[in-house]
Order: structure tokens, then sequence, then C-alpha cells
């Protein structure tokens, strides 16, 4: 169960990254549609709501499922 949060996690990171990268690409001239949609904004919010969401409920859970 735990390996679910941190994949949550996992891919919350890449998608900031994702964002990140789009956004300097298309800051240097860069023109497609897969970097027009990677750098929306809500890339960035839903990356950083499953990153933050997924360290919240796995520390949760290691607290109060596992606490010794």
């Amino acid at each position: 169960m735990v390996m679910v949060f941190r994949i949550l996690f996992t891919i919350g990171a890449m998608a900031c990254v994702a964002y990140v990268v789009a956004v300097a690409l298309r800051a240097r001239g860069k023109r497609s549609g897969l970097l027009r949609l990677l750098a929306d904004p809500r890339v960035l919010a839903t990356g950083l709501a499953l990153g933050i969401g997924g360290l919240v409920v796995d520390y949760l859970w290691s607290l109060f499922a596992f606490p010794f």
C-alpha cells in the first residue's frame, strides 16, 4: 500500500519536471502541440497535488498504520 503513495509522488514529480521543461522550451521559441499541452498550469497543479498528497498520505500511513 505504501508503494502506491510513493508511485503517486513519483508521477507528481515527473509532471512538475515536464511542466518546467515545456515552459523552458516554449520560452526558447519551440512550438508544438505537445509543448503547449504540457506548459498548461494545470499540469503543474496536478503534479503538485499528486506529489504533496502522496507524501502526506505516505507519512500519515507510516505514522498511524505502523507506529512501531
